[in-house]
């Protein structure tokens, strides 16, 4: 448990950018500072693959999204920090 603690952490820090930020306040019709945490956290839940996509390529997030409406970057997130 431990591990994964550390391990998802450092992935929230990884992933803040100003590039994803602004994917995310597209995404989701704006991004407070929250909004932007529990965006990285349902990239991050979405697994490795899609959040180093989506973090070297924030504009592939809409080609994911119009791809997978019904459930891929809707389900909820986990993690300590997230609701």
């Amino acid at each position: 448990m431990v591990d994964f603690e550390s391990l998802f952490n450092e992935a929230v820090r990884d992933s803040y950018s100003l590039d994803l930020w602004g994917a995310a306040y597209l995404s989701n019709g704006g991004a407070s500072g929250d909004g932007l945490e529990y965006f990285r956290c349902r990239l991050i839940s979405q697994g490795r693959r899609v959040l180093e996509v989506v973090s070297v390529n924030p504009d592939s997030l809409a080609e994911m999204l119009a791809a997978d409406t019904a459930d891929g970057l809707l389900v909820p997130a986990f993690g300590p920090s997230c609701p």
